[in-house]
Formats: structure tokens, sequence, C-alpha cells
């Protein structure tokens, strides 16, 4: 049986100390067939000279800086491969993770798109991104995405041609979100593979290890694409006016509340301002904005309230009930240092210098 070529798209800036690892775990795949495009995003560092010196297998592009989303489409339009899988230059994938999700893909060719569950690593700590107690492939739902279970591009395999068709990733923000969405929203299927499949390094103060709260104005660029009022969109919105008053609600509110911590109170009442401007705004959000207007303490306790409820439904969706007290108590409350080995007991990649 043909075995289809995977093209490992890799965006580069300033990561000479982590290229290495991430170029060594895909050559460390289970599955053979695979190029490397590598796009290094205007790196002042010696990112080019490991990857040239080290690994002449990669093709090495080079461009100004424009940022990841414009190095990840310049990557796509030089992939050969059938199927285009993500990775960024400071993490790394498991050694099965494209033989797993090429097989589903195989099986079933109706999935234009697969992402998987992995772990990430974060101060000292290591923990599943994924509920184990979920099924182990489900479809993703654009609700599924607007309510926290966004995957992140390390675990991306998508067939080239949907890809193309999409336009790529845009690079004004929340690219992640908005390619998920356009490619739902297009009617194709995005499947959820339940297996730790890559090694994500979350660093402090990185703009992807911010909270989902913190890009606000990148999210609500998202979302005005799948406003049901408008009539110039290529898709039908999945969301009714109401849902859709729902998210943009949220993310109003949770803008607010990160501006206010900002001390920049102007901005958050610019925020709440624009719940007016929502088709059909959640009684709630009309509330908080009352009660912005003119009773603006109970507002901090109430949209507070409102935030929790949102980070619980969130981690409920990711880990479930008892996967969520997990996480907080390995987080918060149980420092660990990271393990160099997954519960199962196998080697995960990176776990020692590559070359």
């Amino acid at each position: 049986m043909p075995r289809p070529l995977i093209t490992a798209i890799i965006p580069a800036y300033n990561v000479a100390d982590t290229i290495g690892r991430a170029i060594a775990s895909v050559l460390a795949q289970t599955y053979h067939n695979i190029e490397v495009v590598l796009v290094n995003d205007g790196s002042t560092d010696d990112t080019a000279r490991i990857v040239q010196e080290s690994y002449p297998e990669v093709v090495y592009i080079e461009q100004e800086n424009s940022g990841p989303s414009v190095a990840r489409n310049r990557a796509a339009e030089a992939a050969s491969g059938e199927f285009l899988a993500c990775l960024d230059a400071d993490d790394a994938w498991v050694p099965e993770k494209t033989e797993r999700q090429l097989q589903v893909m195989l099986d079933d060719p109706g999935v234009s798109a697969v992402a998987t569950s992995g772990w990430v690593l974060r101060d000292g700590h290591r923990y599943p991104w994924g509920n184990p107690r979920k099924p182990r492939v489900r479809d993703i739902t654009v609700r599924d995405l607007l309510q926290g279970l966004l995957p992140i591009c390390p675990s991306l395999m998508i067939r080239a041609d949907a890809f193309g068709a999409l336009g790529g990733y845009d690079p004004v923000g929340a690219e992640n979100l908005d390619l998920f969405c356009r490619l739902l929203a297009m009617g194709q299927r995005f499947v959820y593979l339940n297996e730790m499949l890559y090694l994500y390094h979350s660093q402090p103060g990185s703009r992807s290890s911010a909270s989902f709260a913190d890009h606000t104005e990148e999210t609500l660029h998202v979302l005005a694409k799948f406003d049901p009022r408008r009539a110039d969109l290529p898709w039908t919105s999945p969301l009714s006016e109401a849902e859709y008053s729902w998210f943009v609600g949220n993310r109003l509110v949770q803008g607010a509340m990160v501006s206010i911590r900002q001390g920049r109170r102007a901005k958050a009442s610019n925020y709440l301002a624009r719940l007016d401007e929502l088709p059909a705004p959640a009684p709630l959000h009309r509330l908080e904005h009352w009660l912005w207007r003119h009773a603006w303490p109970l507002f901090i306790m109430v949209a507070a309230v409102h935030r929790g409820y949102l980070r619980g439904r969130r981690a409920y969706r990711i880990w479930g009930i008892m996967g969520g007290l997990e996480q907080l108590w390995r987080k918060y409350l149980r420092p660990t240092s990271v393990a160099s080995t997954t519960e199962e007991g196998h080697a995960l990649p990176g776990a020692e210098d590559s070359r």
C-alpha cells in the first residue's frame, strides 16, 4: 500500500537552544516517509547555522521576521506532502505521533484534520493535555473550540488540500482557533485523537502561555467571522444569535477584567459597552453591564464568579471532574520535578539534549 508523504512544517525564530530537539523528534518518528520544511523567521541567533550544518535533510527557507503564522504558511507552500503536520521549534513529538494520526485519516477519508492529546511541561511540572476517560477518537465542534477545548499547534495534522482551501493561517492572531473554526464552518471534519503524542514546553511569559482571556481582541477578530447576522461570509455560521452573543459576551467581560487588573478602566468600559451591540445579549451580561455603570464593586464580584465558572467548565471539558482536581493538586499544591518518562514508562522525546 502506498505510504503518503507527510510534511512537518516548523517556524523558527531564535530557537538555537531547542531546534535540535524538535527536528530530532521528527526524524525519530516510527513513520518514515516524512519531509521537514523549516522556515527561519528572521532569527538573529545560531538557528540557521545549527539547522544547515546538523540537519542537511531539512528543507530550509529564510524570511524576514513576520510571525509564526506567516512562517507556517510559507512552509506549507513549499511542502510536497499530502499531509501537513505542525510543530513549533521548542516542542517535540512522541515517536508514534504521525503514524497514529495518519492511520486515523486513512481509516476515514472523510476526516480532514486530526489533533491529539499530549504532555505539557511548565514550571517544573508535567501534566497531560486531555482526559483519558474520553473516547479515543471523537469529532470536534465549533462549540467545543469556543468553550476551551482548543488543541495546540504541535498536535495538528491536516490534509494539505484542506489547508490550501482555507488559505492557511490568519496572521492577525488567535490563529489556531481561527483555522479550526473556519475548517469546521466549511463543512470539514476535525477529530480529536485521545492519545499522548506530543511534548509541549510552555514557557512562562511567552505569548503561547498567556491565558485565552488575555488575547481578547484577537479572539473577537475570530468570532466576528461567525456572526450569524453577516451575509458576506463564504459559510453559514454554525452559531445561533444567542450562542454567538454568549461567546462574544464572555470574551468582552474577560477582556474588561484583564483591563481592570492592568489599571485601564476606560478600556474595560469600552469592552462592556460593546455588549449592547450583540444581537441577543445573555441576561448575565446585561446584569454585568448594569453593575459596571451603577455599582462597579458588585460588578467585580459577579464577573469574578463568572470567570471562575468559565475556567472550571473549561477544566472539566479538558480533564473531567477528577482529572481537573488532579491537575489543581499537581500544579498548585504538590510541586514535583518534571520526569523524563511518561506515566506509561516510555521515554519522553527531548528528555535528553539532542545534537
